[in-house]
């Protein structure tokens, strides 16, 4: 009986961790070279902060957003930034 508890709580912290995990989640493709010679990132997250620190982490010396922000069906907020 209490290792069925223990694999119940273990479970339960578990697949708590993971919806986190996928919550907080931000990813950016490389989609090609701007006018400018510089890359463009498609940049897809949860939230419009954790999109803009993933631009942020790609073009460290600053970006300009390429198109004007939307959310997708799946409530995501997506931006374009080509890298300075």
């Amino acid at each position: 009986m209490r290792s069925i508890t223990l694999f119940a709580r273990t479970y339960r912290i578990l697949a708590l961790a993971l919806s986190i995990g996928l919550v907080a989640c931000a990813t950016a493709s490389g989609v090609a070279n701007g006018p400018n010679g510089k890359p463009i990132y498609f940049v897809e997250a949860s939230t419009a902060e954790l999109a803009f620190n993933k631009a942020g982490e790609k073009c460290p010396a600053g970006y300009s957003i390429v198109s004007n922000p939307t959310v997708n069906q799946y409530n995501n907020y997506i931006i374009t930034v080509e890298c300075k």
